[in-house]
């Protein structure tokens, strides 16, 4: 890899706090760096990095919004998009910051707390580099496919993918949820970031290792027919299919992968650590069985980074209040460690 790295730290896990509360996500980073520390690596002092939201702005945001912020969070109400007047200025200051790293010529590593924030920036990757075709590798337990019209939750972490594929009133109407105007209107200004939307085709995106989708994603993914190796068991699957991640070596998992994007220029990875099998990683939002083992993860992701298509690369969801003697902050940074060293060492 010939550009530098940037770390670009998203202190943001607003989006991804459930009804019942499962804050923290917005701690991950910390808690991987304490790893690094502790282990000695000097990973984060020798690379720049750059806060693009801090953790301030999530606490502050909470603060002078609480009864907004208490009012979204209850369990029974029918908020179809928790919290997007927070997520709006918030990806958008993730896009411009991403803009500004890949036009100056940096690889941007991304360590983010929900991954709402990931539609930030992949708007940056495509304000930045407007006239490529981009692919999308989603590696993950779920899909992120929801938008407000089919999401039963409205949690904002559960919509990234939704959000650059632009996604509205879904093909099944029984799947569409009532969104108030105003709600539509903020989804479509996220969505339109950049001035491009969508910000991908359905053909420019795989999924990797998703096993806990709800019956709408799962209709999108079989109507478009979307590339995905499934990990697990899912209700909602045609578990007969070949794409049973189990079926390959992750080297065939990658080698298909960049097959399908071919016709990319060029590609965004961005890694859930809920993809890793849930009892490696307890501290995560949703951790779910029948994920990646470690050294699955560490070979699928050393395979897309030295692919010189890859302009940017994206960790999420670690969640040290959840987590068991940060025993998943070690699996990440041991992640990012590996690709790291491995590139610097040769």
């Amino acid at each position: 890899m010939a550009r530098p790295i940037k770390f670009v730290e998203v202190e943001s896990g607003l989006c991804g706090q459930s009804p019942y509360g499962k804050m923290g996500a917005e701690l991950g980073i910390d808690a991987i760096k304490l790893v690094a520390i502790t282990k000695g690596s000097t990973l984060f002092i020798d690379n720049e990095s750059l806060v693009s939201v801090s953790i301030q702005e999530h606490y502050d945001y909470q603060k002078n919004n609480t009864e907004q912020y208490f009012y979204d969070m209850y369990p029974r109400n029918l908020v179809t998009a928790r919290h997007i007047d927070y997520l709006l200025p918030v990806c958008q200051k993730v896009a411009t910051d991403i803009a500004n790293e890949l036009r100056a010529g940096s690889f941007p590593f991304v360590l983010a707390g929900d991954h709402s924030t990931a539609a930030g920036t992949i708007a940056g990757i495509r304000q930045a580099l407007p006239d490529k075709k981009l692919g999308v590798v989603w590696i993950d337990a779920h899909g992120d496919l929801h938008s407000p019209y089919t999401s039963q939750s409205g949690n904002m972490h559960g919509m990234p993918v939704g959000v650059s594929l632009a996604l509205e009133q879904h093909e099944r109407e029984w799947y569409n949820n009532a969104v108030p105007e105003d709600v539509a209107e903020k989804w479509r200004r996220l969505c339109h970031l950049g001035n491009i939307s969508p910000k991908i085709d359905f053909a420019d995106l795989v999924f990797i290792g998703i096993r806990d989708l709800e019956e709408a994603e799962w209709d999108i993914i079989k109507q478009h027919n979307i590339k995905h190796f499934r990990g697990g068991i899912d209700r909602y699957a045609d578990t007969h299919s070949s794409n049973f991640m189990n079926n390959f070596t992750m080297h065939q998992i990658y080698m298909a992968t960049i097959e399908h994007l071919s016709h990319c220029d060029i590609i965004y990875v961005s890694f859930d650590i809920d993809s890793v099998d849930g009892g490696l990683v307890p501290g995560t939002g949703t951790p779910v069985p029948h994920g990646l083992n470690v050294a699955q993860a560490r070979d699928l992701l050393s395979h897309f980074w030295h692919n010189p298509k890859v302009v940017a690369l994206e960790m999420v969801e670690v969640n040290p209040l959840l987590d068991i003697k940060n025993q998943t902050a070690v699996v990440a940074y041991e992640l990012i460690g590996h690709l790291y060293y491995s590139e610097n060492n040769g």
